[in-house]
């Protein structure tokens, strides 16, 4: 559930500049309906090439495989890192809001990928510097 109106409390109602880490997530959200995609991209062509056209994997590209294959494992793998690089940019912009604090702890729940290895971890680290401050935010109003 996102929420598109100011948090009671919070800087965006009081006029100020959105939380950044808003941009954070609506990047990692573009990044990951890309790898959607070419995943979908890349199972129709699983059911329309053969399997003699269609050998590489991302670390192993077979100069005779379908060139349309090749891209899509390219593609693919780009897709990937994007995504994982977005999911890590998220950890490098602390929430300055209590909306920015509560939309990212509602994307990480709702989020229907694989989240890297320790992601977690740098999330509930971040919760844990950004929440002191943001509760003496509230407490303020």
């Amino acid at each position: 559930m996102q929420r598109h109106f100011p948090l009671p409390g919070s800087s965006a109602a009081a006029g100020q500049a959105l939380d950044p880490i808003l941009g954070a997530i609506e990047a990692h959200k573009a990044a990951h309906a890309k790898v959607v995609s070419w995943v979908d991209r890349y199972g129709k062509l699983e059911s329309e090439l053969p399997a003699e056209r269609r050998r590489s994997d991302i670390d192993n590209i077979v100069e005779t495989d379908d060139p349309i294959w090749i891209e899509a494992e390219r593609e693919l793998g780009q897709a990937w890192n994007a995504e994982t690089d977005a999911a890590w940019a998220l950890l490098e912009v602390l929430p300055s809001t209590r909306e920015g604090l509560q939309t990212l702890i509602e994307h990480a729940v709702s989020y229907d990928g694989q989240w890297p290895d320790d992601w977690q971890v740098g999330l509930l680290e971040n919760i844990a510097e950004a929440l002191p401050e943001l509760w003496q935010e509230g407490a303020a109003a």
